[in-house]
């Protein structure tokens, strides 16, 4: 008939209920932040150019028949600026002018491009050589792929 209610537990057994709902909500709680820092980390977009690639439609150089690939290549953040300083070659045995450089790949644009630059005839030893100064100005989204450079 009516007696005296279950007891409710004992205090020590209390706190050991609320241990384990905090330790439950901190581990739940670590959960979402690793996944969601995952999530984050995986779609965050870069622009990684493996190489540059030297065209000359009018062989300025004779870099049209000789092929140049600049490397390493580099990886930064989507609208970024970089500055590079590149090695140009000369195939040619009299000395040549690269008068202008453009770029080719879409989204990238380039600026402070110092030129006219005048490289040094061929020998037999190798290639003459000459330095070009420009700025690569990154696209505002993700890319992985070449990065043209077109010699004129």
């Amino acid at each position: 008939m009516g007696g005296p209610p279950p007891p409710t537990g004992t205090p020590a057994s209390r706190r050991a209920k609320s241990r384990a709902v905090i330790i439950a909500v901190v581990v739940v709680v670590i959960i979402v932040i690793a996944i969601g820092s995952y999530v984050y980390l995986s779609n965050s977009q870069t622009v990684q150019v493996n190489a540059f690639i030297a065209y000359a439609p009018n062989n300025v150089c004779g870099l049209n028949i000789n092929q140049v690939e600049f490397t390493p290549g580099f990886s930064d953040a989507p609208g970024a600026s970089d500055q590079f300083e590149f090695i140009v070659p000369n195939y040619n045995l009299s000395s040549c002018t690269v008068r202008g450089v453009t770029t080719n790949t879409s989204g990238f644009t380039l600026s402070d491009v110092q030129v006219p630059v005048t490289i040094a005839a061929a020998t037999i030893a190798g290639p003459g050589e000459g330095y070009l100064n420009l700025t690569v100005n990154l696209p505002g989204s993700g890319f992985n792929g070449n990065l043209n450079l077109v010699f004129s």
